[in-house]
């Protein structure tokens, strides 16, 4: 099965092939010219990035940081045009992963449905076949929209920090006055110049919670931060990223 994988930012990137090769070992396809040898996505600019993987079943995946949520439409119209164009070797999966922020699942799985056609349903975590007609023929591929978190407004933070309440007590106590100490700072209203957006208070409070349970890994970028814990191990991220495999595997 080839497969593509959108995300808005090259931390959700690297932090989506960290869990596939640790669950299910996936790895970097070093042999790109010939698995994909059509047509490749590339990097459009500076905040983008593209890694191809591939699996031990010989599936072929590509994860697509598209440089931000308000450019993952233009990425499928991008995607669409391949499969348009190639069909004989089209891309059979997409899988759009989105930030809820502080939105609701439904409003913004509706979205998502609406970039590819007015007639499509889609559902958060759950494949759907959508059908094209190209050439006379028709083509079907699926999609699987997954909005996190399932369970609240944020982001991949909001996944990490329920991870990190799952090792026992006192990490969850820790999560816990994390957020308590970045909404207590935000509603002295002494911060100006900070925390103005969601996104931000989100990664403040995993790096509060980061500095305190693992201190070595508290001044370092995403990366290493995610490297601080062995995250796939927990319900929170498996319930969430699981369900990607489903979808970019063929035999599954």
């Amino acid at each position: 099965m080839r497969s593509i994988i959108l995300c808005e930012g090259k931390d959700d990137l690297w932090f989506i092939a960290y869990f596939l090769h640790k669950t299910n070992g996936w790895v970097i396809d070093k042999n790109v010219k010939k698995t994909w040898p059509y047509y490749k996505i590339k990097p459009k600019d500076h905040t983008q990035d593209v890694q191809y993987i591939i699996s031990n079943t010989c599936d072929h995946a590509s994860i697509w940081a598209v440089g931000g949520q308000d450019r993952l439409q233009d990425a499928i119209s991008d995607i669409l045009h391949i499969n348009f164009s190639y069909p004989q070797n089209m891309i059979e999966s997409i899988v759009i992963i989105k930030d809820c922020d502080a939105r609701k699942h439904d409003d913004v799985v509706n979205e998502i449905a609406k970039w590819f056609s007015d007639t499509i349903t889609l559902e958060n975590h759950k494949i759907c076949k959508y059908t094209v007609s190209i050439s006379g023929q028709k083509v079907a591929m699926q999609i699987m929209p997954i909005v996190i978190p399932f369970d609240s407004e944020g982001a991949i933070e909001t996944v990490l920090l329920h991870a990190l309440a799952e090792y026992g007590e006192q990490e969850s106590f820790i999560a816990e006055q994390a957020s308590k100490y970045v909404y207590g700072l935000i509603a002295s209203e002494k911060l100006s110049h900070y925390l103005k957006h969601n996104r931000q208070i989100t990664k403040a409070e995993y790096s509060a919670a980061i500095a305190i349970t693992n201190p070595d890994h508290s001044t370092e970028l995403f990366k290493g931060l995610v490297m601080a814990c062995p995250w796939e191990e927990t319900e929170a991220i498996a319930t969430h990223y699981g369900c990607i495999s489903t979808a970019i595997t063929s035999c599954v």
